[in-house]
C-alpha cells in the first residue's frame, strides 16, 4: 500500500496520520486517567459509605442505630458505583479507539481503522445520550420547581 489512501474520496497523508496517531495517543492517556479516576471513586463511594456507617453506630443518645443512617450509606455507596458504571463506557470506548487507530497506522489496516472510528462514533453517541438524558432531567427539575414556587406562593 502506498502512503496516500482514499477513504470516502478523502486521503490520509503522512500529515493526517501523524494527527491520528497523536490523537490516539492523547485519548489512550484520558482514557487509563479516566479508569484510575473510576475505580478512586468506588474505592472513595464504599470507604465514605463505610465512614458515615460507622459514624451513625456512635450515639450518645441511642444505643441502636438509625435506619435511615443504613439508608444513607446503602445510597451512597449505590451512588459512587452508579457514576463509575455510567462513566465506564464512554472512557471504555476511547481506550479502544485509541487502541485501534495505532494499531492501524502502524499496519496500514483499513478494517482497523474503520473499527476505531466507529468506537469513537459510540464514545460520543454514548456521550451525546446522556447529555440529552440530563438536560431533559434539569428542565424536569425546573419545571417542578416553579410549579412548586407557584403553588406554595
Amino acid at each position: 500500500m502506498d502512503n496516500n489512501q482514499n477513504l470516502f474520496s478523502l486521503t490520509i497523508d503522512p500529515i493526517t496520520k501523524a494527527h491520528l496517531y497523536e490523537t490516539a495517543k492523547w485519548a489512550r492517556f484520558i482514557s487509563i486517567i479516566g479508569f484510575v479516576f473510576l475505580g478512586l471513586m468506588v474505592i472513595a463511594g464504599i470507604s465514605a459509605g463505610f465512614l458515615f456507617s460507622s459514624m451513625s453506630n456512635i450515639d450518645a443518645e441511642f444505643d441502636t442505630p438509625s435506619p435511615m443512617a443504613s439508608v444513607f450509606t446503602g445510597g451512597m455507596i449505590f451512588f459512587y458505583i452508579l457514576m463509575a458504571a455510567i462513566m465506564f463506557f464512554p472512557l471504555l470506548y476511547l481506550y479502544r479507539f485509541a487502541a485501534r487507530v495505532k494499531f492501524s497506522i502502524e499496519g496500514n489496516d483499513q478494517e482497523t481503522l474503520n473499527s476505531s472510528f466507529h468506537q469513537l462514533k459510540m464514545c460520543f453517541r454514548y456521550v451525546g445520550i446522556f447529555t440529552i438524558i440530563l438536560i431533559g432531567f434539569y428542565a424536569l427539575i425546573f419545571i417542578f420547581a416553579i410549579l412548586a414556587g407557584s403553588f406554595f406562593s
